[in-house]
């Protein structure tokens, strides 16, 4: 018992005053976060290829601050 809570590898669960254990595969939790990561990163680029289609139109300055802000936040949530 002692090495299994060690690993890390479980969810604490709570219903009531009962407290429970249960187990989850690393694989699987490594599984969901590469498809949010990459999730992420596609947003991220398509975004800065949104940029690139706009900026050479006049007065689209706040626009691609905008569009810069969200691939910037979207990166950010990847590191």
């Amino acid at each position: 018992m002692h090495d299994w809570l060690s690993t890390g590898a479980f969810i604490p669960t709570s219903s009531g005053a009962d407290l429970g254990l249960s187990s989850f595969s690393i694989d699987q939790l490594l599984s969901c976060w590469a498809s949010d990561t990459t999730r992420l990163l596609v947003a991220a680029h398509d975004t800065l290829l949104a940029i690139a289609a706009v900026k050479d139109r006049p007065k689209s300055t706040a626009w691609i601050l905008i569009k810069a802000y969200y691939a910037a936040f979207y990166y950010a949530h990847v590191a």
